[in-house]
């Protein structure tokens, strides 16, 4: 499972009642600057939206059917044990967006291509997403043409097997449509029933982090893959066991601070290394191969 065309409409059928909006499997309620959305046991497809004004927050339901939330500072989405699905779209807001998704093959998609109206992202503190370790869960994050991503706290992602942050840059450094990370980057595959089994793949294209990055992957044939991007804090790579590989694209990528990248056990390779700048000699750990 994964999220169709940042375009297409998810099937929604929602009851409305005062400052609760509620459907067969998701609940919207606003608490002071909160914007809780829970979807039940079975799976649930919820789509957010931002506007030109700060902390006012959509809940699309169809194109003649939107719940507006005004004065919301944080967004938290909590999944069921199903197949859920949150596509945010322009989101505006002060505070951060956080969400916990539970079993099933779920996917968090966060763009600037809105049902009612193209807008950036602009998050004010982090993001913080909680996946379950399946094959099939997903977190991306892309920005197009001269609409970018910008969060302006830290970023952690655990649990997904597939994780692609991708902005519309074409060079190194911040640029329209890029997406931009003011603190850390932590990507974690985390414990989960299909962990042991599940390959990891992170995309890293037209991306600046300011703070740290780190990933942690684990046992299985991982692929870290960067273009077009800015680290100005410390990468920590840790791949674990497997037969891996850290691909730096044709595309220039800069790393301003210590590089330590560990392959761990298995047939490691390291690939396009010609395309890239390390400010700072990078540690190279148990790679065999050298692409």
């Amino acid at each position: 499972m994964g999220l169709a065309n940042p375009r297409s409409w998810f099937a929604l059928v929602v009851a409305l009642a005062g400052a609760t909006a509620a459907r067969a499997d998701v609940f919207a309620s606003q608490v002071g600057g909160k914007l809780i959305l829970t979807a039940l046991p079975g799976g649930g497809s919820i789509r957010i939206e931002g506007t030109k004004t700060l902390g006012e927050v959509l809940i699309v339901l169809d194109p003649a059917t939107i719940k507006t939330f005004v004065g919301v500072r944080d967004v938290i989405v909590r999944g069921g044990d199903g197949d859920d699905e949150v596509a945010v779209s322009g989101l505006q807001i002060g505070g951060s967006l956080k969400a916990k998704l539970g079993d099933g093959n779920d996917a968090i998609s966060i763009d600037t291509f809105g049902w009612v109206d193209d807008m950036p992202v602009v998050i004010g503190g982090g993001i913080d997403a909680r996946m379950g370790g399946q094959s099939g869960d997903v977190f991306q994050a892309f920005g197009s043409g001269v609409l970018g991503i910008t969060i302006h706290g830290n970023v952690t992602i655990k649990g997904a097997a597939t994780i692609a942050f991708s902005g519309a840059g074409d060079h190194h450094g911040v640029e329209d449509g890029d997406c931009v990370i003011a603190g850390n980057l932590r990507i974690d595959r985390a414990a989960a029933k299909s962990a042991a089994t599940t390959p990891i793949h992170v995309l890293l294209t037209d991306v600046s982090v300011g703070g740290a990055t780190k990933i942690t992957l684990g046992p299985t044939d991982d692929l870290v893959s960067f273009a077009d991007s800015t680290f100005a804090g410390k990468l920590t790579i840790s791949f674990g066991s497997g037969d891996d590989t850290c691909d730096f694209l044709m595309n220039d990528t800069n790393f301003d601070a210590p590089s330590v990248i560990d392959a761990g056990p298995g047939t490691d390779v390291i690939a396009g290394t010609f395309s890239i700048v390390f400010s700072i000699e990078p540690s190279f750990a148990a790679f065999e191969l050298k692409a």
